[in-house]
């Protein structure tokens, strides 16, 4: 589970709009260069995570799967 602390952390970012959620919001992003970091969920489906991977890669933007049971927004 997500430790408590970086759930604060991305709360609070999400409400300073720093946060882009869903996958075409997030690639646009990504495309634009706003994003430092991708978070993925464990349980997304591979195809998700391949494209957030190679796009993550393409546009020199860390990413991490996390492994969670609740949902972070």
């Amino acid at each position: 589970m997500i430790n408590k602390k970086i759930l604060g952390l991305i709360g609070l970012s999400a409400k300073a709009g720093k946060v882009s959620f869903g996958a075409d919001s997030v690639e646009n992003d990504i495309k634009k260069k706003k994003v430092n970091l991708i978070i993925i969920a464990e349980d997304a489906s591979e195809r998700t995570k391949d494209k957030f991977k190679t796009l993550g890669q393409n546009y020199k933007v860390p990413f991490i799967i996390i492994r969670t049971n609740r949902r972070i927004k």
